[in-house]
This record gives C-alpha cells, sequence and structure tokens, in this order.
C-alpha cells in the first residue's frame, strides 16, 4: 500500500493552494471594494454596485467560512490512516464541488449586476445589435451569444476549480481502491 507520506505528498500541497486560493479570493475582495472609486461611478452606478458587492461578500462568507473549516480540520488529520484518507478524500471532493457551485454564483451575481447597469446607463444597443443582426438574424442571435457565453465562463469555473485539486483526489481514489 501507498500510504507512506501521503501526508507529504497530498495533503500539505492541498492545505499550500488553499492558502494561495484564501490569501488571493480576500484579496480580490478587498480589491473589488475600490472598483466604483477607481473607475468614477457617479452615485446611481456605486449604490448599485455596492449593493451586489454586499451579495458577492455574502457568498463569499460562506464560502471562505467552510473554506477555512475544511482547511483547519486537514491540520490533524493522518492520511496513513485509512478513515482519515477516505475523509479527506470525501471531503476535497465536497470543497471543489462548493468551490465550482462558488464561482456559478459570482458568475451569476456579475451578470446581474452587469445587466443592471446597462438598464441604468440607457446603454444604446443600437451599434451592437445591428452587428449582431448581420452576423445571426432575428432574436435567435441574443439568446445563442448569451447561452454560448454563458455556457464558456460556466466551462472555465468548472475547469479551473477540478483542474487545481482533481490530480489529489485521484490520486487518493487510486491507493483507497487498493484497500477495497
Amino acid at each position: 500500500m501507498e500510504t507512506k507520506n501521503l501526508n507529504t505528498t497530498i495533503a500539505e500541497p492541498v492545505r499550500k493552494q488553499m492558502r494561495i486560493e484564501f490569501f488571493g479570493q480576500v484579496t480580490g475582495l478587498v480589491a473589488l471594494l475600490f472598483v466604483p472609486y477607481y473607475f468614477n461611478f457617479n452615485q446611481a452606478m456605486t449604490s448599485v454596485y455596492m449593493v451586489f458587492y454586499a451579495l458577492t461578500l455574502s457568498f463569499s462568507g460562506y464560502y471562505l467560512y467552510k473554506f477555512y473549516s475544511f482547511y483547519k480540520s486537514t491540520l490533524s488529520i493522518n492520511l496513513e490512516n485509512t478513515k482519515d484518507l477516505t475523509w479527506f478524500y470525501h471531503e476535497l471532493k465536497l470543497n471543489v464541488n462548493i468551490y465550482t457551485n462558488f464561482n456559478f454564483i459570482m458568475i451569476i451575481t456579475a451578470l446581474a449586476y452587469g445587466i443592471t447597469c446597462l438598464y441604468i446607463t440607457k446603454f444604446n444597443f443600437d451599434p451592437l445589435a445591428y452587428k449582431i443582426e448581420s452576423l445571426i438574424p432575428g432574436t435567435t442571435a441574443y439568446i445563442a451569444l448569451t447561452i454560448s457565453t454563458l455556457v464558456f465562463l460556466f466551462t472555465i469555473a468548472e475547469y479551473s476549480a477540478k483542474s487545481t485539486y482533481q490530480k489529489y483526489a485521484d490520486r487518493m481514489k487510486d491507493i483507497l481502491n487498493q484497500f477495497d
């Protein structure tokens, strides 16, 4: 069985990546606070932005709490123990799914903010509509563009979450299968 040094080869790299992502998320949230001031938003846009920022903070707070709780619980495990290895495997998979869902929520929140901003600023869609109409006539073009953009963003969100942690989960699964 290949359980020797799993704490070093699996748990430590996962925790290191989690620390990087945690501080990246917190730094990103702080940086987002200054966006309206950096881009000189007017009062209405700043108010709308702050509402969506508060919404983002609430989702992020929940996600970061779950993330931190998982991180803290990994500090006291011993992956040379089958029970701990099984727990870590399932918790890692669960937290990757939570992370993916968090990314999906942030995409939808950003989309809602963008639509709200376009409505508030009374954005003129005529030039854009003309270009899209020339490519694909009818309302179908707008629907296709929206759906393809969302699929693209969701695919990136899914890939980014899975690519970071999947190799560790696969390795743990292989080791657990050796015990069966």
